[in-house]
């Protein structure tokens, strides 16, 4: 972009070499973005030769081609968001359509680092990952677990020393709100790992020689799903402790589990890793690996894989859009410019035919007078599944909106003006968090 701004990468780049002592890996796949003036939303059929083609098993008919019909009215979700954000070293705040953003977690005078926040399933508590610096090359990495009431004021804070970790820990929560994991890489080790806290005691356990990229829990048991591409998926039981392998899902980089844990949402790439602007694939499979169906391709740069919508009937994930009209109105070809694709699937059976798909352009709201596009860094849903939360780039900086997906209501923009941190950390968990509590 250009507007005599940053781009989205030299923001982060730049970002990067203020933060002493931690590391930054590029997100393989990212997580969660756009619209259009009035939030048009475009239904379509395949793509042949484009950036989507469908394929919903062989033998089945094309992906069904729908018409577009009036929806109902949509509202934005009136509870919490929590985001990272501040120039040079984040802090964390929760903001809400309504209220201006407060910060939580951090101060103007710390030399911390807090990033990628995460609400517990009911709402009540927040995690973030926290690292620092000591001047000398050394690093000091943590969670942060905060205690949140009904107005999302803290109430209380524990802090979990992570000894040996060298790079910022962004954690995600399993269903029953006790034990958290996060990708790490230990200085004594030459390997990644994923550590698996337990939150009641404290205890840590290590799962050597897993090169994650992304991690989820299962909605309804204790078992973490975990992709790393360079090996099949991984699921690890807390209640066993053990480890078993989901056979032929070599190249899995980024993965969604269904609400009812029944299926999983992967983006695939070949096994040799992403490569920005490449095609990777989207395949739906049951959770044990099995019945896999490819519904298409599509290049990526900086998405963050797909995104399972509360009720289990659709799914979102970010694409690299062909074209865009800037703020001047001149079209230019996209280059790290992404957009939204939700997949609607069968509710009574996801893994079979029936997928349709809109594409969501970049949203314009009106910001400090101007209409321009806002591209995603990533994108989550609404706990109601009525909205999608944006992590959202434009010419003139970085901010939060959120969008009704089945409406023209307009996006709001909830946050603007703090310098929103977009993919820092982890490809897991790099999307902002919305809280289950209105």
């Amino acid at each position: 972009m250009d507007d005599g701004g940053l781009s989205r990468v030299e923001h982060e780049e730049l970002r990067d070499l203020v933060l002493g002592g931690t590391q930054r890996i590029r997100p393989a796949s990212s997580r969660r973005a756009r619209f259009g003036t009035g939030v048009a939303l475009l239904l379509v059929g395949a793509l042949v030769g484009g950036s989507l083609t469908w394929a919903v098993r062989a033998g089945n008919a094309a992906p069904e081609v729908v018409t577009a019909v009036p929806a109902p009215k949509a509202t934005i979700w009136s509870g919490w968001v929590a985001f990272s954000a501040g120039q040079g070293d984040g802090d964390i705040y929760v903001v809400k359509n309504g209220s201006p953003p407060r910060r939580i977690l951090g101060s103007d005078s710390d030399n911390a680092d807090q990033v990628c926040p995460a609400f517990s399933p009911d709402g009540a508590r927040l995690v973030a990952g926290q690292g620092s610096g000591d001047g000398s090359g050394g690093f000091s990495a943590a969670l942060v677990i905060i205690d949140l009431n009904g107005d999302g004021e803290p109430t209380d804070r524990t802090t979990i020393g992570l000894d040996g970790v060298t790079r910022m820990p962004c954690a995600v929560w399993s269903a029953d709100g006790r034990w958290l994991a996060f990708g790490a890489k230990a200085a004594a080790a030459s390997v990644e790992q994923v550590w698996v806290v337990d939150t009641e005691t404290d205890e840590i356990r290590r799962l050597p020689g897993l090169s994650a990229t992304d991690l989820e829990w299962a909605p309804n048991a204790s078992e973490l799903f975990i992709a790393s591409n360079d090996n099949d998926i991984t699921v690890y039981s807390t209640v066993t402790g053990k480890a078993r392998v989901l056979d032929d899902t070599l190249g899995a980089v980024a993965l969604a589990i269904s609400p009812d844990g029944k299926s999983l949402a992967v983006e695939h790439s070949d096994p040799s890793g992403i490569v920005a602007g490449q095609p990777v694939g989207l395949v739906l499979m049951g959770a044990d690996g099995s019945d896999q169906h490819v519904l298409g391709s599509y290049r990526v740069d900086l998405g963050i894989g797909p995104v399972w919508s509360p009720d289990g009937n659709r799914v979102a994930f970010q694409q690299l859009c062909a074209t865009y009209r800037d703020d001047s109105g001149t079209d230019r070809p996209c280059v790290e410019e992404h957009e939204v694709v939700v997949v609607r699937v069968n509710q009574d059976n996801p893994l079979g035919p029936g997928v349709t798909r809109t594409v969501i352009a970049p949203p314009r709201p009106t910001w400090a007078g101007q209409r321009g596009p806002w591209f995603p860094y990533g994108v989550s849903w609404s706990p109601d599944g009525m909205n999608l939360l944006y992590v959202g780039w434009c010419s003139r900086g970085s901010g939060i909106l959120s969008v009704p997906v089945d409406s023209a209501t307009q996006p709001v923009i909830l946050e603007s003006a703090l310098g929103v941190a977009g993919h820092t950390g982890e490809p897991w968990n790099t999307f902002q968090s919305w809280s289950t509590r209105p």
